[in-house]
């Protein structure tokens, strides 16, 4: 495994959280949306459980792992295969509360050399539009589509890095889910699906999806708008779940 040292001395735009600050500089996929509600899914998720081990595939800048370093005290292992992006993530693990416990892995999961069953839990936002899809440059590319990382890779390898009672957690375009044949033939099977809106009145545009080795006929659904309807209003739900993190809640 290729763990990474950092040469980085410039700092880009600097983002504040209740308990850490990070930065997205020379990351690919900047800061969004997404990765907060990820990360503080997440987090509630490893929150008070007695996890020893979780990976973060594909971490970017460090916000998902970070976010669940915050509520959990598990060890995290962090994946990301852009050198400039690991980097940024080793200063953000660095200046974080947590760093002990953090161990960015300047690789693809493909290559990542783990023991089976470690983990308690996998998390990923994965690289997920499809390749007919426009990208501005080279690592845009490679973190926005499916060239780096499939579904069929990411299960693959979870199945057997994850213990047997480990769960899955990913997000994706709520058009581009995996089948559920997909997920049966690793073994995995869907627990339950939270379909992520802008606002109340539009379809959803993300999906996440926690998986497990239990076989569920049907998965719990849920909703979460992001906004209550009004533009820069956020709804009770989406401040229920990020308030831990965001400074203005």
């Amino acid at each position: 495994m290729n763990k990474r040292t950092s040469n980085k001395s410039e700092k880009g735009r600097l983002f504040r959280f209740k308990q850490f600050s990070l930065t997205d500089q020379g990351c690919a996929m900047k800061i969004g949306t997404d990765g907060v509600i990820l990360g503080a899914w997440a987090a509630d998720f490893a929150s008070g459980k007695d996890y020893d081990h979780i990976l973060d595939v594909g971490t970017g800048c460090g916000i998902i792992a970070l976010m669940v370093a915050q509520k959990s005290t598990a060890f995290i292992d962090a994946l990301e295969p852009e050198q400039q992006a690991a980097e940024t993530a080793l200063d953000n693990f660095r200046g974080s509360p947590w760093s002990e416990r953090l161990t960015l892995y300047n690789c693809r999961l493909q290559e990542f050399d783990a023991q089976p069953n470690v983990y308690d839990l996998i998390v990923s936002n994965p690289p997920y539009f499809q390749v007919n899809q426009q990208a501005s440059s080279q690592e845009r590319l490679l973190a926005r589509h499916r060239l780096d990382l499939s579904f069929e890779d990411l299960f693959h390898h979870s199945r057997l890095m994850l213990k047997d009672k480990g769960a899955l957690l990913v997000i994706c375009p709520a058009a581009e889910q995996p089948s559920m044949k997909l997920c049966a033939s690793h073994g995995f099977f869907e627990q339950k699906k939270v379909a992520i809106r802008p606002h109340p009145t539009v379809q959803p545009k993300r999906v996440i999806i926690e998986y497990s080795f239990k076989k569920k006929e049907q998965p719990d659904e849920i909703a979460l708008d992001i906004e209550s309807g009004q533009r820069h209003s956020f709804s009770d739900k989406y401040k229920e779940l990020t308030r831990d993190y965001h400074p203005f809640l």
